[in-house]
């Protein structure tokens, strides 16, 4: 992926893994949590601010953002002469109602759509999902009898105590989960885990349900087991960094999330890990992030890719994944040209 950095797209891949987490630990204890009013998300977009404080760092960024490969649009025209066209739409994981409302345009090329391809499908029963967590809770919390106070110093075990009881995850069962799913578990918005509480679908469950009702082909393009395998293999090390990294960061990740909210929106998804970059303050130098790019990238987007075909080659097919999967000379967009596709740019206005 073109100039994106490695401390940028660690923590975007951190978040983007919100749901998995936060879905796997909501089986364990949100029916003792009490759903009450809606809570707003809290948080301040910092980019256009920063056009106007310091026009020429936007300006660095914007030219980064625009040099990466088909990062100007979350819904793609999938076309191959003598098939119907498909489309390849970009999801963000959250129930923010703004993020979680289907464009126009992705919705007029879901209803043109027969086949429905996603990334996971196990939330849909969760009974099923519960009993599938259990059978993998080797990749989601420590067996050993350790806990993550050997991992951190006491500063940062008085944040992470904090960040925990504000987002009603007990501290016990923290302090007990793997590096890669507490992050983002006590980094996710309190707006974000309320709406789950209520039940308020983020995107991609919403589009799931709806191929349901409308008695379309749903197709799961990875396992749960296959997600968390890739990333519970970071390197411990790694792992640990984005944990101390999310807890430093404190109320600043409200203002980040508003800033992706905001750029998802607009469909500017290149611009997005330039703009963690900046804000994040991070140095791009770490020597696991080519294993991390590898395992939580690039070799999920060859698989989705390699089992999507079969449903792209019959054209009326709709794809909706994760944003950040379709950018890049390594991203989907990119391996369907690559497999002889020819792919466009379809805007994306809510209206």
């Amino acid at each position: 992926m073109t100039l994106i950095s490695r401390a940028g797209l660690l923590f975007y891949g951190t978040i983007k893994l919100i749901f998995v987490a936060i879905f796997s630990i909501s089986l364990n204890f949100a029916s003792n949590v009490y759903a009450g009013e809606e809570v707003a998300c809290a948080g301040s977009e910092l980019l256009w601010p920063l056009a106007n404080d310091d026009p020429e760092a936007f300006a660095m960024l914007r030219k980064q953002a625009d040099r990466i490969l088909y990062g100007n649009s979350r819904l793609w025209k999938i076309s191959k002469p003598g098939l119907p066209d498909s489309w390849v739409f970009g999801t963000m994981h959250m129930a923010d109602a703004n993020i979680s409302a289907l464009p126009q345009s992705a919705s007029k090329a879901y209803e043109n759509s027969k086949t429905i391809l996603v990334e996971i499908t196990d939330m849909l029963d969760p009974d099923a999902a519960k009993a599938n967590i259990f059978k993998l809770k080797h990749l989601t919390f420590r067996l050993d009898g350790s806990t993550i106070d050997s991992d951190l110093n006491s500063h940062q075990m008085r944040k992470l105590k904090l960040a925990a009881k504000a987002r009603g995850l007990p501290y016990e069962l923290a302090i007990r989960m793997q590096p890669w799913m507490l992050a983002p578990a006590i980094g996710n918005q309190l707006c974000e885990i309320e709406a789950k509480k209520q039940g308020k679908p983020f995107l991609d469950a919403k589009i799931m349900n709806m191929a349901l009702e409308d008695g379309k082909e749903l197709i799961a393009l990875e396992t749960t087991e296959e997600q968390l395998t890739a990333i519970s293999s970071m390197p411990w090390d790694f792992q640990i960094k984005a944990l101390v990294e999310t807890l430093e960061l404190g109320d600043r990740l409200d203002d980040i999330r508003q800033t992706m909210k905001r750029l998802y929106i607009k469909g500017d998804i290149g611009m997005i890990v330039p703009a963690l970059r900046h804000f994040t303050k991070k140095p791009d130098a770490n020597p696991d992030f080519t294993e991390f790019q590898d395992k939580l990238v690039d070799q999920r987007n060859v698989r989705m890719v390699k089992r999507a075909n079969e449903y792209f080659q019959k054209g009326n097919s709709f794809m909706a994944v994760g944003a950040m999967h379709l950018p890049g000379i390594t991203g989907i967009i990119s391996l369907l040209e690559q497999g002889g596709y020819q792919v466009q740019a379809v805007e994306t206005p809510l209206f």
